[in-house]
């Protein structure tokens, strides 16, 4: 099925002749593109600096050329997010009519057209034998879950991988079935405005090696501010003016339901561990080795730390397990306590990450099922440590995060995975990358 009209290819006409002429686009054939992988690394100069000291800039593969869909609004899509084709083209004959001209706008499209398929893959068990189905624990059947839903197995071995099964199972299968269908999405999304900076700035092509070398910002005074990292898996603005020290490119806006503190409420979580953001950075970009991932590095004043009101959890203690049995217990069963208003009585929690190892939280049990073994541990100095989080809870809280880092906080933006770097133009162009296994 042939897209409606050119208004929703990938790609538009001026950047498609551009990029055909120099051999970074080929022909279109069943309505896929192929490309070169060049455009899928954002510009060296949008960034604060690269990220060679993060292992998850090496888990990029090697690819000559890469298969994406010719139309955004097609079932290849569908496809390219990570359905297998007979479900994805069961959602497009589904939900591809119900879209209009005036839905096509991001990020309304991207929210609308994964939404809806999930709503039909999993609340109204178009798919799945029960509604709201779901797979959380370590002794859930996480790959049968995934096959009912219609996904294929690609997707279903990336987020299997077994290297990062802690990290898995710090959040339920539907969540990484949606972040990372979001990551792809965008990817997919972003491609025509990567291969527009091409066709503006084609004359400063920045290679790895002049990215490196770039003179690094100084660091502001570390007495004065606390250093918090998140893994941002949004493209950022190429044109974002990166002399600007005050600037907010790149920090994330995620408005996560889910978590050990959210309670249903809206939270963005930080750490101040940077081996706990590369871990994360590592099993985004292997859930979606397309996707623009950065490590947004925030210096929040110590100032205004002190006026919040924090709680702090130091180990896996009691008091930490009671916190986090009810919170994952509402995100999952929102009505079990009755309707619960958002918790905003801390602006700030810190406390270790858990992991859903062998305890359920929809089931009838008590904080006594949550052990210190579900911590998740991070390798830091050679050394397991439990890994840390800082949750900035309630929207006062996110507003006035925001407001101060931009006044007196300091940002810094960490490129994940591009090194890539071009030959001279009407050259094949080649991905010289290593991979770190």
């Amino acid at each position: 099925m042939a897209c409606p009209d050119r208004s929703t290819r990938t790609f538009d006409e001026a950047v498609e002749l551009y990029l055909q002429e120099r051999k970074l686009l080929f022909p279109e054939a069943q309505n896929w593109s192929t490309i070169s992988p060049i455009l899928l690394s954002p510009w060296g100069y949008s960034f604060r600096t690269a990220a060679p000291q993060f292992k998850a800039s090496f888990r990029t593969q090697i690819e000559e050329h890469v298969r994406v869909p010719a139309y955004i609004y097609s079932p290849e899509t569908y496809e390219f997010m990570g359905f297998d084709q007979d479900t994805a083209w069961r959602l497009w004959a589904t939900i591809g009519p119900g879209f209009e001209e005036e839905d096509r706008s991001y990020p309304d499209f991207m929210i609308g057209f994964l939404l809806r398929a999930y709503i039909l893959c999993v609340k109204f068990k178009w798919t799945c034998p029960e509604p709201d189905s779901d797979a959380i624990c370590m002794n859930d059947d996480w790959l049968g879950h995934m096959k009912q839903i219609g996904i294929r197995q690609e997707l279903q071995d990336a987020i299997m991988l077994p290297e990062y099964t802690d990290i898995r199972l710090t959040a339920s299968c539907n969540f990484w079935l949606i972040d990372t269908m979001r990551l792809r999405f965008d990817a997919l999304y972003k491609l025509n405005d990567r291969g527009h900076d091409q066709l503006i700035h084609s004359k400063y092509i920045f290679t790895s090696k002049c990215l490196l070398n770039r003179n690094p910002r100084p660091q502001p005074r570390s007495e004065c501010y606390t250093r918090l990292y998140h893994v941002n898996t949004h493209d950022i603005n190429s044109t974002a003016d990166a002399d600007n020290d005050n600037e907010l490119t790149g920090v994330p806006t995620l408005w996560l339901r889910c978590g050990d503190f959210s309670s249903g409420a809206n939270v963005d979580y930080y750490t101040p561990q940077v081996e706990t953001a590369d871990r994360y950075a590592c099993y985004a970009k292997v859930r979606s080795k397309y996707a623009a991932i950065t490590i947004a590095e925030i210096f929040v004043p110590n100032k205004w730390l002190a006026q919040l009101t924090t709680k702090q959890f130091e180990t896996p203690d009691t008091e930490w397990k009671e916190k986090v049995w009810t919170c994952r217990r509402r995100n999952i069963l929102p009505l079990l306590d009755g309707v619960v208003p958002p918790d905003e009585e801390e602006a700030l929690i810190i406390g270790p990450i858990s992991k859903i190892f062998d305890w359920q939280p929809d089931a009838f049990g008590s904080t006594e099922d949550i052990l210190d073994m579900h911590a998740l541990k991070v390798r830091i100095n050679g050394q397991e440590k439990a890994a840390v989080q800082w949750a900035f809870c309630g929207q006062n809280s996110l507003t006035s995060l925001r407001v101060n880092l931009k006044r007196d906080g300091w940002t810094t933006t960490h490129q994940i995975g591009a090194f890539f770097r071009s030959l001279p133009w009407g050259l094949n162009v080649k991905v010289l990358v290593r991979e770190i296994g």
